[in-house]
């Protein structure tokens, strides 16, 4: 458990998704069903995946990256002092890894790092990190600002023709986290807690085959799901969360959300995620705090529980405290979410000359 009474402030967020929109009606002809059982089956009404031509998993963090640091008063990017990265294997790096992919591409060196997976919940540990980092930079009067990028490129290990195609986005957000104290923040982080099990094959009900797909056993996962809420009141340490909580889960789909809703009784519980753009894996809960807070959702002072749960049998949560409201409300999330086709391009451009330099040092070493 991590409690933070020293600073661990988030002063920016930023969201970016795939720029390739796939309907119901376009996703029902390869799959020989309906959009109507799609939508029934999963709340979502389409969801996004990168085009390989334009955008890639570090394309993607880089621009919610460029997003969170503007949304942010007085921090550049020469004022990060480092990346922790939260992702499943759906990049083309092993090494370098995922935070240095991602400050190459926005010209940031000399920083510290950290890169984990954990599947769904890996934010949340990325999360901790950076917030544990905050507190002992604050232990030695040190003022840091963090990144925290999250995300994934799920298209890239999704069988084709499969039910997973229903479900997956391609997603990344970034919030910005400091123990400055003099940047006002949009959210003060309170607790961070995760617990693991393992309980035999169910652990292993999500991997990636020698095929190189994914292959998820959807039942179980939802069983394991719809009733994980006893142990999210065992990680916030409450007998029953405030009424007033808003309540973001993770984004798998609206059954799995509603039966959460129905065991929490909170009556303030977010859905439009996994509705408007999909399943974003790790990404989904700090997305949907990025989309409450663009659109104003969220009252100063309220509080505010962020809960993840995935395969590995993982359930973690983040207790937070909002701040000051956001001068964006009232965009559409397709206005703020797809970054301009420039910034795209020039993050790819970087990207390419990244990985052709890379091949060409393969090159001469064979």
């Amino acid at each position: 458990m991590s409690v933070y009474n020293a600073p661990c402030n988030i002063v920016g967020i930023g969201s970016c998704l795939g720029s390739l929109k796939i309907t119901n009606e376009a996703l029902a002809a390869n799959l020989k069903t309906t959009p109507g059982f799609i939508e029934a089956r999963t709340g979502i009404k389409a969801r996004y995946r990168c085009d390989p031509e334009k955008e890639n998993l570090y394309v993607l963090m880089a621009a919610a990256m460029e997003k969170a640091v503007h949304a942010a008063d007085d921090i550049s990017f020469e004022y990060i002092d480092g990346i922790f990265a939260a992702c499943n294997p759906t990049g083309k790096f092993l090494l370098p890894d995922t935070p240095t992919v991602v400050a190459s591409l926005v010209g940031i060196d000399n920083f510290y790092s950290g890169h984990g997976g954990t599947g769904c919940c890996g934010g949340f540990f990325a999360l901790q990190y950076a917030c544990n980092q905050l507190s002992l930079d604050t232990e030695e009067n040190k003022t840091s600002v963090y990144a925290v990028v999250i995300g994934d490129e799920t298209s890239a290990m999704i069988t084709p023709g499969s039910l997973d195609e229903m479900l997956f986005s391609d997603g990344a957000v970034c919030v910005l986290v400091t123990n400055n104290t003099d940047l006002e923040p949009y959210y003060m982080v309170k607790k961070i807690d995760r617990k693991t099990t393992y309980e035999g094959s169910k652990a292993l009900m999500l991997h990636r085959g020698a095929d190189t797909y994914l292959h998820h056993d959807g039942r179980q996962v939802y069983k394991f799901a719809i009733n994980i809420y006893p142990t999210i009141l065992e990680l916030t340490g409450k007998s029953r969360i405030n009424p007033s909580t808003y309540f973001i889960p993770h984004q798998a789909n609206v059954r799995i959300i509603h039966k959460l809703k129905e065991k929490s009784g909170l009556p303030n519980v977010y859905e439009d995620g996994v509705r408007n753009y999909g399943n974003t894996s790790p990404a989904s809960v700090f997305m949907g705090l990025e989309d409450l807070t663009r659109r104003n959702l969220i009252t100063t002072g309220q509080e505010i529980l962020l809960a993840g749960f995935g395969e590995g049998l993982s359930v973690a949560v983040a207790e937070l405290t909002s701040g000051r409201l956001v001068e964006t409300r009232g965009k559409p999330f397709e206005e703020v979410l797809f970054g301009s086709p420039e910034i795209a391009e020039r993050y790819m451009k970087e990207f390419n000359r990244i990985w052709e330099h890379q091949r060409s040092l393969q090159e001469l070493q064979n």
